[in-house]
């Protein structure tokens, strides 16, 4: 099935219950806010840190990951995959190396917290240590929710 939008078409079997060995993966860091684990306000700062990218000379990297990490109750970081891997810049997050799990969710956001929970089941059975940090990566946008029966979500554990 085609989007008519940039929303990337991900296969299941890719991301569910797949481990990811990463040497590096920068991303362009844009904070935002929450509300009850729900962005405010998601769309600006997209568009803020797209400009950003651009401002700098930075390229998205395909499949356009954009990770969230919620850094508090009322605050979370966008975190945008660049295909550069800029050292030393405040704005820019580089991870080297990094170990991820992921895990596939299509579904309304309320069953979210079950399948983290499923995610960090899973990876303490394999690595016998908890994640580091939990990511979540909305990969289609709202107009394509209504075209492909909800939100497709993967879900990462940085271990």
């Amino acid at each position: 099935m085609e989007n008519d939008c940039e929303c990337p078409i991900l296969d299941k079997k890719d991301w569910d219950l797949k481990k990811h060995h990463w040497n590096e993966r920068a991303f362009y860091r844009i904070k935002h806010f929450l509300f009850l684990h729900m962005p405010i306000g998601i769309g600006r700062a997209i568009k803020k840190g797209m400009d950003k990218i651009e401002e700098r000379g930075y390229t998205v990297k395909p499949p356009y990951m954009m990770l969230d990490d919620e850094t508090g109750f009322f605050s979370a970081n966008m975190l945008i995959a660049i295909e550069e891997i800029p050292k030393n810049v405040p704005d820019v997050e580089v991870w080297s190396p990094a170990t991820t799990y992921s895990k596939y969710y299509h579904g309304p956001f309320k069953g979210l917290k079950k399948e983290i929970t499923e995610l960090i089941d899973f990876v303490e059975n394999k690595e016998k240590k908890k994640p580091v940090r939990i990511y979540s990566w909305v990969t289609n946008c709202p107009k394509c929710w209504e075209k492909h029966g909800g939100p497709k979500t993967i879900i990462f554990a940085r271990v």
